[in-house]
């Protein structure tokens, strides 16, 4: 299977990864009781793919969508994207952070992020 997909719920976010464009979404909010619990099956499912992931995907798009979400969240996000980025150059992840044009703490917690991995996260303003 090459997709990855859970639904969006009220306290949890739409996740697609989806192998044959290379792209990984997250939409919605992200406040799991359990971050560790909710997450786990996208990381079993990357850890199945990663020889794909590493060796197929020209470059990995990374599209974060989310409205809100809890500083375990953040803790995630973070370690995620490091191992992503084990697992792929920096060159071909290319992390795409959208965000409202009112919400400085988004905009501020993205340019956080790409500081502590070194590597350029593209901001976008939600439309």
């Amino acid at each position: 299977m090459n997709i990855f997909s859970l639904s969006e719920s009220k306290r949890t976010p739409e996740i697609i990864f989806n192998l044959e464009t290379g792209e990984l979404i997250f939409n919605g909010n992200s406040t799991p009781e359990d971050v560790n619990l909710f997450y786990a099956p996208l990381l079993s499912w990357i850890e199945i793919n990663k020889a794909l992931i590493t060796n197929d995907i020209k470059v990995l798009s990374v599209q974060i969508n989310l409205m809100y979400f809890n500083s375990a969240t953040l803790k995630f996000l973070v370690s995620l994207l490091k191992y992503l980025i084990s697992l792929k150059s920096s060159d071909s992840l290319l992390i795409i952070w959208s965000y409202d044009a009112e919400d400085e703490d988004m905009i501020e917690t993205a340019k956080d992020i790409s500081k502590v991995l070194s590597i350029p996260i593209k901001l976008v303003v939600k439309e």
